[in-house]
């Protein structure tokens, strides 16, 4: 679900900014073949639900946010891992926070849905503050090859970072149909629209795949679900990493193991799940991306989406807390739940995964 701004400011200033939010944004998306998913106007789940309406959206944002967030104090170091120069047949994961990660697999440097900003909303002034600095500083990072961006909504899709990728590392940013659009307004236009099950070889050892999500998108009331939301498949060879992007529990990762067979690595979202009965429409609980990790067969998951942005009603340790008790619940291997901290890196010969 998309979460619009918080101002940090009075209650006027928040008014003035939800009405912004809401009526800024106008999308005119061009036509794409009738789908599961799409109508001949807008996107949609193949099991819809019901968006929730104006009023709660417009009450979860004045009063409906956790208010036990603790935010570090600007002057904080980030102490991130020095970043190795990896062999083609190594993998390593870095959780930079949010649904931002740093895979590097096959050679390459991919990064998912990038934000750097201090803020994520309309404007760099308003809009859900970070509780974590990132946990690789920009200057740190290495050459990044392709920007992997999962849906339009503010905290996934910070055109203040995309530009800067776009000027310091020129990428190739990979992205669900109609939002090309978009991104060409801001000036990035070395980009690649996928449909789900599309698939783009990078080259004879290196796939990217897009792949469902049961989400939904939209920067505004006007563009509601005129670009479509997915996830990722990375694969190397035989080795395959699966980037979640945001979305609710649904069969979609069962569709995603039988068309793509067991995913090796899963990162999944586990925060933005309170009020439930709301939230659990286009989030995943800590119990439902356990779920998620068994439908896959996955041998591994890493956990994002939490701690960073406060955009729900739970504080920031209680995804954690719930995942672990899920974990304990079912009697699951603890090994191949990795938790990771900011800027900490997870690194394996790909031969000793296999």
């Amino acid at each position: 679900m998309k979460i619009l701004p918080l101002p940090n400011s009075s209650k006027y200033s928040i008014m003035f900014t939800l009405f912004l939010c809401l009526f800024s944004s106008f999308c005119q998306t061009q036509e794409y073949k009738l789908s599961d998913h799409y109508d001949g106007t807008k996107f949609h789940n193949p099991k819809p639900v019901e968006p929730p309406s104006f009023f709660f959206v417009a009450n979860h944002i004045l009063f409906g946010r956790s208010k036990e967030w603790v935010y570090e104090k600007k002057e904080t170091q980030v102490s991130s891992s020095s970043l190795p120069n990896l062999r083609k047949e190594d993998v390593s994961i870095t959780w930079v926070g949010h649904a931002t990660t740093l895979i590097q697999i096959g050679g390459y440097n991919f990064v998912t849905d990038p934000v750097w900003s201090n803020t994520v909303g309309l404007f760099s002034f308003f809009g859900p503050n970070r509780a974590i600095r990132p946990g690789i500083p920009f200057l740190s990072l290495p050459k990044i090859d392709f920007v992997l961006i999962s849906h339009d909504h503010y905290d996934h899709t910070d055109i203040p970072t995309l530009k800067k990728l776009r000027d310091e590392f020129d990428p190739v940013f990979i992205v669900p149909l109609g939002m090309l659009e978009l991104l060409a307004e801001h000036g990035i236009t070395r980009t690649l629209e996928l449909d789900w099950w599309n698939t783009h070889q990078v080259d004879k050892d290196v796939k990217v795949h897009l792949t469902p999500a049961q989400h939904n998108s939209g920067r505004g009331l006007f563009d509601r679900n005129k670009r479509l939301w997915g996830s990722y498949v990375i694969q190397f060879q035989k080795f395959k990493i699966f980037f979640a992007g945001d979305t609710a529990y649904e069969d979609h990762f069962k569709q995603i193991n039988s068309r793509m067979g067991k995913i090796d690595l899963s990162i999944l979202p586990i925060g933005a799940y309170e009020p439930e009965q709301e939230m659990r429409k286009f989030h995943t609980s800590p119990q439902d991306s356990v779920q998620a990790f068994m439908d896959l067969e996955s041998k591994f998951m890493i956990p994002m989406h939490y701690a960073t942005f406060n955009l729900t009603g739970e504080n920031q340790t209680k995804p954690i807390d719930d995942l672990k008790k899920e974990i304990n619940r079912l009697k699951l291997s603890e090994n191949k739940f990795v938790i990771l901290k900011t800027g900490e890196l997870w690194q394996k010969s790909l031969k000793d995964l296999r």
